[in-house]
């Protein structure tokens, strides 16, 4: 992400800090997936699917309230969900564990 001045301020300092720890979510979600899948664990739960507020919380998926001004109505995919998609949850995965064991799953 580079080098930022931790202490700006304004709105392009605020979304671009929530931008970055939405991708931190991501990458931490990501991580603890990859890591289960390569210890041959099965039953993986995407515990918080949806927030109502816009906010960097745990939810892959903003749901707005239509009666609040500025809310986004029909859900706006965070980056984690398009990780979901794309890799974490994708029809066939790799994922190589401790000891050199790899798995495919589908």
């Amino acid at each position: 992400f580079g080098h930022h001045d931790l202490d700006a301020v304004g709105e392009r300092a605020f979304k671009r800090q929530l931008y970055q720890c939405m991708i931190a979510q991501a990458l931490n979600i990501k991580q603890l997936i990859e890591l289960r899948r390569g210890q041959n664990v099965l039953g993986l739960l995407v515990w918080q699917f949806n927030e109502i507020w816009p906010t960097g919380g745990w939810g892959s998926v903003e749901y707005g309230n239509p009666a609040m001004e500025g809310q986004v109505i029909g859900g706006r995919w965070k980056p984690l969900h398009y990780w979901y998609r794309a890799s974490l949850f994708a029809d066939v995965m790799a994922t190589c564990g401790a000891g050199g064991r790899c798995y495919i799953r589908n």
